[in-house]
Protein backbone atom coordinates (compact mmCIF):
# COMPACT_ATOMS: atom_id res chain seq x y z
CA UNK A 1 0.00 0.00 0.00
CA UNK A 2 2.94 2.54 0.70
CA UNK A 3 4.11 1.45 -3.05
CA UNK A 4 0.92 2.60 -4.21
CA UNK A 5 0.32 5.64 -2.38
CA UNK A 6 3.75 6.87 -4.06
CA UNK A 7 2.42 6.26 -6.98
CA UNK A 8 -0.77 7.87 -7.03
CA UNK A 9 1.60 10.78 -5.98
CA UNK A 10 3.79 10.11 -9.16
CA UNK A 11 6.97 9.57 -6.68
CA UNK A 12 9.60 7.16 -7.62
CA UNK A 13 8.24 4.15 -5.38
CA UNK A 14 11.20 2.25 -2.87
CA UNK A 15 10.50 -1.26 -4.60
CA UNK A 16 9.21 -2.52 -7.18
CA UNK A 17 5.50 -3.24 -6.74
CA UNK A 18 4.65 -7.21 -5.30
CA UNK A 19 1.65 -8.93 -6.86
CA UNK A 20 -1.15 -7.63 -4.48
CA UNK A 21 -3.75 -9.93 -3.05
CA UNK A 22 -7.24 -10.06 -2.92
CA UNK A 23 -8.02 -7.77 0.46
CA UNK A 24 -6.55 -4.58 -0.93
CA UNK A 25 -8.27 -4.74 -3.93
CA UNK A 26 -11.91 -5.00 -1.87
CA UNK A 27 -11.14 -2.69 0.39
CA UNK A 28 -10.67 -0.36 -2.24
CA UNK A 29 -13.64 -1.76 -4.34
CA UNK A 30 -15.36 -0.73 -1.10
CA UNK A 31 -13.94 2.41 -0.75
CA UNK A 32 -15.27 3.54 -4.04
CA UNK A 33 -18.70 2.23 -3.31
CA UNK A 34 -18.55 3.84 -0.12
CA UNK A 35 -17.61 7.28 -1.96
CA UNK A 36 -19.93 6.92 -4.17
CA UNK A 37 -23.06 6.27 -2.35
CA UNK A 38 -21.49 8.89 0.05
CA UNK A 39 -21.41 11.51 -2.81
CA UNK A 40 -24.72 10.83 -3.97
CA UNK A 41 -26.56 11.14 -0.59
CA UNK A 42 -24.76 14.87 -0.35
CA UNK A 43 -26.43 15.87 -3.62
CA UNK A 44 -29.78 13.81 -2.86
CA UNK A 45 -33.07 16.00 -2.03
CA UNK A 46 -33.56 16.20 1.51
CA UNK A 47 -35.30 13.28 3.11
CA UNK A 48 -34.31 10.90 -0.05
CA UNK A 49 -33.69 7.03 0.39
CA UNK A 50 -31.21 4.58 -0.66
CA UNK A 51 -32.74 2.26 -3.74
CA UNK A 52 -30.89 -0.71 -3.75
CA UNK A 53 -32.65 -1.84 -7.33
CA UNK A 54 -29.76 0.75 -8.35
CA UNK A 55 -27.51 -1.84 -7.98
CA UNK A 56 -27.49 -2.73 -11.80
CA UNK A 57 -25.70 0.23 -12.64
CA UNK A 58 -23.00 0.32 -10.18
CA UNK A 59 -22.21 -3.02 -11.60
CA UNK A 60 -22.18 -1.37 -15.16
CA UNK A 61 -19.05 0.75 -13.81
CA UNK A 62 -17.40 -2.05 -12.60
CA UNK A 63 -17.59 -3.78 -15.25
CA UNK A 64 -15.88 -0.39 -16.84
CA UNK A 65 -12.61 -1.33 -14.43
CA UNK A 66 -12.25 -4.86 -15.51
CA UNK A 67 -12.27 -3.95 -18.65
CA UNK A 68 -9.42 -1.05 -17.80
CA UNK A 69 -7.72 -3.33 -15.95
CA UNK A 70 -7.82 -6.37 -18.14
CA UNK A 71 -6.32 -3.79 -21.18
CA UNK A 72 -3.42 -2.62 -19.19
CA UNK A 73 -2.68 -6.19 -18.10
CA UNK A 74 -2.91 -7.82 -21.85
CA UNK A 75 -1.49 -4.83 -24.11
CA UNK A 76 2.03 -4.40 -21.27
CA UNK A 77 4.95 -6.27 -22.49
CA UNK A 78 6.08 -7.98 -20.63
CA UNK A 79 2.81 -8.61 -19.13
CA UNK A 80 1.41 -7.04 -15.84
CA UNK A 81 -0.17 -9.15 -14.00
CA UNK A 82 -4.01 -8.76 -13.90
CA UNK A 83 -4.18 -8.19 -10.03
CA UNK A 84 -1.39 -5.44 -9.82
CA UNK A 85 -3.59 -4.07 -12.77
CA UNK A 86 -6.90 -3.66 -10.87
CA UNK A 87 -5.36 -2.81 -8.01
CA UNK A 88 -3.76 0.30 -9.70
CA UNK A 89 -7.77 0.79 -11.34
CA UNK A 90 -9.06 0.47 -7.90
CA UNK A 91 -7.12 2.92 -6.28
CA UNK A 92 -7.49 5.53 -8.49
CA UNK A 93 -11.69 4.86 -8.56
CA UNK A 94 -12.22 6.90 -5.14
CA UNK A 95 -9.65 9.77 -6.21
CA UNK A 96 -11.58 10.01 -10.09
CA UNK A 97 -15.07 9.71 -7.95
CA UNK A 98 -14.61 12.41 -5.61
CA UNK A 99 -12.80 14.70 -7.87
CA UNK A 100 -15.42 14.17 -10.53
CA UNK A 101 -18.16 15.38 -7.85
CA UNK A 102 -16.03 18.30 -6.76
CA UNK A 103 -15.79 19.55 -10.58
CA UNK A 104 -19.78 18.39 -11.31
CA UNK A 105 -20.54 20.60 -7.67
CA UNK A 106 -17.90 23.90 -7.84
CA UNK A 107 -17.01 24.19 -11.23
CA UNK A 108 -18.51 26.43 -13.41
CA UNK A 109 -20.24 24.34 -16.33
CA UNK A 110 -18.07 26.02 -19.00
CA UNK A 111 -15.22 24.18 -17.47
CA UNK A 112 -16.40 20.88 -16.82
CA UNK A 113 -14.73 19.25 -19.87
CA UNK A 114 -11.49 20.78 -19.21
CA UNK A 115 -11.65 19.13 -15.56
CA UNK A 116 -12.24 16.54 -16.99
CA UNK A 117 -9.45 16.04 -19.61
CA UNK A 118 -7.23 17.06 -16.66
CA UNK A 119 -8.22 14.38 -14.38
CA UNK A 120 -8.24 11.90 -17.31
CA UNK A 121 -4.30 13.06 -18.00
CA UNK A 122 -3.55 12.39 -14.40
CA UNK A 123 -4.80 9.10 -14.24
CA UNK A 124 -2.85 8.43 -17.41
CA UNK A 125 0.08 9.51 -16.06
CA UNK A 126 -0.25 7.31 -12.85
CA UNK A 127 -0.64 4.42 -14.86
CA UNK A 128 2.19 5.09 -17.07
CA UNK A 129 4.68 5.47 -14.31
CA UNK A 130 3.09 2.41 -12.27
CA UNK A 131 3.80 0.48 -15.38
CA UNK A 132 7.20 1.44 -15.76
CA UNK A 133 8.07 0.45 -12.69
CA UNK A 134 6.49 -2.56 -12.35
CA UNK A 135 8.11 -3.68 -16.07
CA UNK A 136 11.04 -1.61 -16.54
CA UNK A 137 9.73 -0.20 -20.20
CA UNK A 138 7.28 2.54 -21.25
CA UNK A 139 4.43 0.84 -22.11
CA UNK A 140 2.56 3.08 -24.70
CA UNK A 141 0.92 0.39 -26.00
CA UNK A 142 -1.01 -0.30 -23.10
CA UNK A 143 -1.53 3.35 -22.08
CA UNK A 144 -3.41 3.98 -25.79
CA UNK A 145 -5.75 0.83 -25.19
CA UNK A 146 -6.94 1.78 -21.45
CA UNK A 147 -7.05 5.65 -23.49
CA UNK A 148 -9.31 4.18 -25.96
CA UNK A 149 -11.19 2.02 -23.77
CA UNK A 150 -11.66 4.68 -21.10
CA UNK A 151 -13.38 7.05 -23.49
CA UNK A 152 -15.53 4.64 -25.41
CA UNK A 153 -16.97 3.18 -22.11
CA UNK A 154 -17.44 7.28 -21.04
CA UNK A 155 -19.43 8.12 -24.65
CA UNK A 156 -21.40 4.66 -23.79
CA UNK A 157 -22.22 5.77 -20.29
CA UNK A 158 -23.26 9.48 -21.64
CA UNK A 159 -25.03 8.50 -24.39
CA UNK A 160 -27.09 5.38 -22.81
CA UNK A 161 -28.25 8.04 -20.34
CA UNK A 162 -27.03 5.47 -17.59
CA UNK A 163 -27.09 7.23 -13.94
CA UNK A 164 -26.18 5.63 -11.38
CA UNK A 165 -28.00 7.31 -8.29
CA UNK A 166 -28.70 5.27 -5.27
CA UNK A 167 -30.84 8.20 -3.89
CA UNK A 168 -34.33 8.85 -4.20
CA UNK A 169 -36.60 11.35 -3.17
CA UNK A 170 -39.46 9.40 -1.16
CA UNK A 171 -43.36 9.27 -2.64
CA UNK A 172 -45.01 12.19 -1.09
CA UNK A 173 -47.84 9.99 -0.63
CA UNK A 174 -46.13 7.78 1.63
CA UNK A 175 -45.06 10.30 3.95
CA UNK A 176 -47.72 10.67 6.63
CA UNK A 177 -48.69 14.32 7.90
CA UNK A 178 -50.97 15.38 10.84
CA UNK A 179 -53.86 17.08 9.28
CA UNK A 180 -54.05 20.87 10.82
CA UNK A 181 -56.91 23.14 11.19
CA UNK A 182 -57.26 24.62 7.23
CA UNK A 183 -55.71 21.31 5.54
CA UNK A 184 -59.36 20.18 4.66
CA UNK A 185 -59.75 22.84 2.34
CA UNK A 186 -56.08 22.25 0.72
CA UNK A 187 -57.98 18.36 0.49
CA UNK A 188 -60.43 19.66 -1.56
CA UNK A 189 -58.44 21.71 -3.55
CA UNK A 190 -55.78 18.83 -4.47
CA UNK A 191 -59.22 16.47 -5.44
CA UNK A 192 -60.47 18.94 -7.87
CA UNK A 193 -56.82 19.06 -9.33
CA UNK A 194 -56.82 15.63 -9.73
CA UNK A 195 -60.16 15.53 -11.31
CA UNK A 196 -58.88 18.09 -13.82
CA UNK A 197 -56.33 16.11 -14.60
CA UNK A 198 -58.23 13.37 -15.09
CA UNK A 199 -60.29 15.01 -17.46
CA UNK A 200 -57.81 16.10 -19.33
CA UNK A 201 -56.20 13.30 -20.71
CA UNK A 202 -57.81 12.76 -23.75
CA UNK A 203 -57.35 16.09 -24.75
CA UNK A 204 -53.53 15.42 -24.38
CA UNK A 205 -53.25 11.61 -25.44
CA UNK A 206 -54.76 13.45 -28.95
CA UNK A 207 -52.46 16.66 -28.73
CA UNK A 208 -49.33 14.38 -28.57
CA UNK A 209 -51.39 11.63 -31.31
CA UNK A 210 -51.11 14.83 -33.93
CA UNK A 211 -47.20 15.12 -33.45
CA UNK A 212 -47.32 11.14 -34.70
CA UNK A 213 -47.18 11.46 -38.45
CA UNK A 214 -49.08 8.34 -40.18
CA UNK A 215 -47.47 5.84 -42.14
CA UNK A 216 -47.25 6.88 -45.85
CA UNK A 217 -49.12 5.21 -48.70
CA UNK A 218 -48.62 3.28 -51.61
CA UNK A 219 -45.05 2.49 -51.03
CA UNK A 220 -45.58 -1.96 -51.23
CA UNK A 221 -42.91 -4.13 -49.51
CA UNK A 222 -40.44 -3.71 -47.11
CA UNK A 223 -38.92 -0.66 -48.05
CA UNK A 224 -42.84 0.97 -47.05
CA UNK A 225 -41.80 -0.47 -43.35
CA UNK A 226 -42.34 2.24 -40.54
CA UNK A 227 -41.79 1.96 -36.95
CA UNK A 228 -43.76 3.56 -34.47
CA UNK A 229 -43.15 3.53 -30.57
CA UNK A 230 -45.13 4.32 -27.75
CA UNK A 231 -43.85 4.67 -23.71
CA UNK A 232 -46.04 4.11 -20.75
CA UNK A 233 -43.96 4.21 -17.34
CA UNK A 234 -46.30 3.24 -14.51
CA UNK A 235 -44.38 4.71 -11.52
CA UNK A 236 -44.24 8.46 -10.82
CA UNK A 237 -42.31 8.38 -7.53
CA UNK A 238 -38.48 7.54 -8.87
CA UNK A 239 -37.84 9.81 -11.70
CA UNK A 240 -35.70 6.37 -12.94
CA UNK A 241 -38.60 4.83 -15.10
CA UNK A 242 -39.75 8.13 -16.77
CA UNK A 243 -35.91 8.00 -17.93
CA UNK A 244 -35.35 4.77 -18.90
CA UNK A 245 -38.65 4.89 -21.12
CA UNK A 246 -37.06 8.53 -22.72
CA UNK A 247 -34.19 5.99 -23.34
CA UNK A 248 -35.76 3.55 -25.17
CA UNK A 249 -37.42 6.31 -26.92
CA UNK A 250 -34.09 7.61 -28.25
CA UNK A 251 -32.57 4.11 -28.85
CA UNK A 252 -35.98 3.39 -31.00
CA UNK A 253 -35.25 6.57 -33.00
CA UNK A 254 -31.64 6.35 -33.26
CA UNK A 255 -32.12 2.73 -34.85
CA UNK A 256 -35.40 2.66 -35.86
CA UNK A 257 -36.30 5.57 -37.15
CA UNK A 258 -39.56 6.24 -35.35
CA UNK A 259 -38.76 9.69 -34.21
CA UNK A 260 -41.72 11.36 -35.67
CA UNK A 261 -43.89 8.54 -34.79
CA UNK A 262 -43.61 8.45 -31.25
CA UNK A 263 -46.19 8.52 -28.41
CA UNK A 264 -44.66 9.11 -24.85
CA UNK A 265 -47.09 8.30 -21.50
CA UNK A 266 -45.21 8.90 -18.14
CA UNK A 267 -46.12 9.46 -14.85
CA UNK A 268 -43.34 11.67 -13.64
CA UNK A 269 -44.13 13.27 -10.30
CA UNK A 270 -42.08 16.43 -11.16
CA UNK A 271 -43.75 17.34 -13.71
CA UNK A 272 -47.34 16.28 -14.71
CA UNK A 273 -48.89 18.87 -17.05
CA UNK A 274 -46.38 18.78 -19.95
CA UNK A 275 -47.84 15.28 -21.33
CA UNK A 276 -50.61 12.46 -21.05
CA UNK A 277 -49.92 10.32 -17.78
CA UNK A 278 -49.72 6.97 -17.96
CA UNK A 279 -52.79 5.15 -17.27
CA UNK A 280 -54.74 2.11 -18.25
CA UNK A 281 -57.17 4.31 -20.09
CA UNK A 282 -54.68 6.65 -21.91
CA UNK A 283 -52.75 3.22 -23.29
CA UNK A 284 -56.10 1.96 -24.49
CA UNK A 285 -57.12 5.58 -26.15
CA UNK A 286 -53.35 5.83 -27.54
CA UNK A 287 -52.97 2.20 -29.07
CA UNK A 288 -56.23 2.73 -30.65
CA UNK A 289 -54.68 6.44 -31.89
CA UNK A 290 -52.11 4.81 -33.35
CA UNK A 291 -53.29 1.95 -34.95
CA UNK A 292 -55.26 4.51 -36.68
CA UNK A 293 -51.99 6.19 -38.22
CA UNK A 294 -50.67 2.23 -39.28
CA UNK A 295 -50.32 -0.12 -41.83
CA UNK A 296 -50.66 -3.18 -39.93
CA UNK A 297 -49.74 -5.37 -43.14
CA UNK A 298 -46.09 -3.87 -42.72
CA UNK A 299 -45.43 -1.29 -40.01
CA UNK A 300 -43.97 -2.18 -36.37
CA UNK A 301 -45.22 -1.01 -32.99
CA UNK A 302 -42.70 -0.70 -30.22
CA UNK A 303 -44.30 -0.70 -26.84
CA UNK A 304 -41.97 -0.31 -23.92
CA UNK A 305 -43.32 -0.73 -20.83
CA UNK A 306 -41.32 0.38 -17.24
CA UNK A 307 -43.02 -0.50 -13.82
Amino acid sequence: MRTLASLLVLKKPDRRPAVPGDWPIFALVFVSLGAWIGLDWLASEPGSQLYPAAAPFLCWFLLGALLLAWALARRSFPHVPFRSALLLVAALAPIVIVTGWLIAAYVPARWHLFGALLLAAYAMAVIGRALFWMTGRRQLPALIAASIIAAGFTWTTVSLGLDAAVWYAPDADSIEVPMAAGDAVSEQASAIDAESLLFAQQRRVDAALAHVQPAASGEPGAQGTRTFFLGFAGVGEQHVFAEEIKLAARVAAARYGSGERTLLLLNDRRDRDSGPIASMTNLRYALRGIASRMNPDRDVLFLALSS
